[in-house]
């Protein structure tokens, strides 16, 4: 069976520091990067995938959702936001768009390994370290295999629940053995699942690709422009162009719902008030004056 290195990449920095580990481990005969694209990312970020492909000499496939266009799309056809409860922007944009994507190379007969940046530094959730997560798709926690490597075995179908025994391990139907013994399934890898945040930054530094400068600039992450769940800090950041593109979305989501009045941000509960609203108290540098490197680790290029 043939191999395939599948390596997700999201213009941040996690997915940057596995995609510089990859290019280092494999041949990019054998290699594949692939971005989901929301529609909805700040111009620095497409700027910097570009980047990367140029300095990297490699191609950083487009994975698109195919039942809406982008972020926009998907709002007003919904005829709502998704919230920090209704995330379903990561699902319909990213994990449905991903794992037709990896379904489409085990169709080809492609066993796959797919890298992603994921860090238990991140999240306090135990999700990270124990078997039975779910995430829009069944997983399954293989044995570690490898000493610089945590492994994943993601089944890419609808399958029974493991049943908990009492000491604490799972029992898998026999349905779900049978599917993993066809090979449909896929591995995950999480190779800077240790990595401290500050590692991140240096890894890819030293491995001679900067970072997006969306950091340099004070963000603490890089994804849609804006998120749902973005902070105070990151809407002072916002740019009037991106601010009146929101209020321009809020409008046209609720011309096409007239039941209620959605908003793209609810900071209080029954709270109905403009995007533009909420971020016009939280500006920051309105002199536009140049303020260096304003990273929270003052790890700049």
């Amino acid at each position: 069976m043939k191999n395939i290195i599948l390596v997700s990449v999201s213009g941040g920095k996690d997915s940057q520091a596995v995609l510089n580990y990859c290019l280092k481990k494999y041949s990019k005969e054998k290699l594949i990067a692939y971005f989901c694209d929301t529609g909805w990312e700040a111009p620095e970020t497409y700027e910097h995938l570009k980047y990367l492909e140029d300095t990297l000499k490699i191609e950083i496939i487009r994975v698109k959702s195919d039942k809406y266009e982008n972020f926009e799309d998907m709002c007003i056809k919904r005829k709502s936001f998704p919230s920090r409860v209704r995330r379903f922007c990561t699902e319909e944009l990213k994990i449905i768009p991903s794992t037709k994507f990896i379904k489409s190379y085990i169709k080809k007969g492609y066993k796959v390994k797919n890298y992603v940046g994921v860090r238990k530094e991140e999240s306090k959730s135990k999700k990270l370290t124990t078997p039975n997560i779910i995430n829009g798709v069944e997983w399954l926690i293989t044995p570690k295999r490898d000493v610089e490597n945590k492994y994943k075995t993601v089944f890419l179908g609808l399958l029974p629940k493991p049943t908990k025994r009492k000491d604490g391990s799972y029992s898998y139907p026999k349905k779900a053995k049978e599917f993993y013994s066809k090979n449909n399934s896929v591995t995950t890898v999480q190779p800077i699942i240790d990595f401290k945040e500050k590692e991140v930054y240096t890894y890819n530094i030293k491995s001679g690709t900067n970072n997006n400068p969306l950091y340099s600039k004070g963000c603490t992450r890089v994804g849609c422009f804006p998120c749902v769940n973005a902070n105070n800090n990151e809407l002072g950041m916002l740019p009037q162009d991106r601010i009146d593109r929101v209020v321009a979305l809020e409008k046209k989501v609720q011309a096409v719902n007239k039941n209620a009045k959605p908003v793209f941000l609810y900071k209080k509960a029954g709270e109905l008030k403009s995007f533009d609203y909420h971020c016009s108290n939280l500006k920051f540098n309105t002199l536009g004056l140049d303020l260096g490197c304003i990273n929270h680790l003052g790890i700049c290029e």
